[in-house]
């Protein structure tokens, strides 16, 4: 909800005696200025991980499951030569076991090939490779997949900056409940970036993200609620209060 602007009164005095008692002052306005800036996530973002078995298996084990095309033992494996943890570190080899696993349809392979692509980890930074692989994680649910697809439409990395379309894909992995993506949307309804601004809601979604954990929210929210009415507050409130027991 858009805070109208309060007009201007013309008082007029009828008799000596009468007076134009002041209006309650309009609230504040938000300089974008004092907002934190959205997070970015696919520069700096860590890979997905999962475990294929209960029982760590051996690099040697990996391999020759791998080698027999088992998606788990590749996933587990090229985690391994991309952390450096058991093997040295190895981009190029990590990054073919990743294919390896996302052609079964793995989509946090799909998200880890993506990453790497755009980190320029096993080859140079290819953002129309990453966004591909990023859409194929996020048709398969991934959040941060779809969250990192609003972040390249946001940065106009691989096409012209497009806030309506980074706010579309940003509020989606919000409403699935990731939290960067939420404490984004915060940041969206604030500077009114592919949406118009509306504080409420931006309140409403920093208290969503700071109940999920986002450490960033907590300064957000101090500079949105003085900023609000008491209604809006609640308002706000009461949205992030029935978000969190959905």
């Amino acid at each position: 909800m858009k805070l109208p602007l309060l007009p201007s009164i013309l008082c007029l005095c009828v008799v000596a005696l009468a007076s134009c008692a002041p209006k309650t002052p309009p609230a504040p306005s938000t300089s974008t200025t004092t907002i934190p800036a959205i997070q970015q996530t696919s520069s700096g973002g860590m890979l997905e991980r999962t475990s294929s078995s209960s029982k760590p298996l051996s690099i040697v084990q990996l391999e020759t499951k791998a080698a027999a095309g088992d998606p788990h033992a590749a996933f587990d494996l090229a985690t391994i030569y991309h952390d450096g943890k058991g093997a040295p570190i190895d981009y190029a080899k990590a990054k073919t076991l990743f294919v390896q696993a996302a052609k079964s349809g793995d989509p946090l392979a799909q998200f880890n090939i993506g990453l790497m692509s755009y980190k320029a980890e096993g080859g140079t930074k290819n953002v129309k490779e990453a966004s591909s692989w990023f859409q194929k994680a996020s048709k398969q649910g991934n959040l941060r997949a779809t969250s990192d697809l609003g972040l390249l439409a946001y940065n106009g990395e691989g096409q012209k900056v497009d806030y309506n379309k980074a706010f579309q894909l940003i509020q989606e992995a919000a409403n699935g409940g990731y939290a960067q993506a939420q404490f984004n949307l915060g940041v969206m309804y604030a500077k009114g970036q592919g949406v118009a601004i509306d504080l409420t809601q931006s309140y409403a979604w920093f208290l969503i993200a700071q109940a999920n954990g986002n450490q960033r929210a907590s300064t957000s929210i101090a500079i949105i609620k003085p900023q609000l009415t008491a209604d809006q507050v609640s308002q706000a409130e009461s949205q992030a209060s029935a978000f969190k027991s959905e």
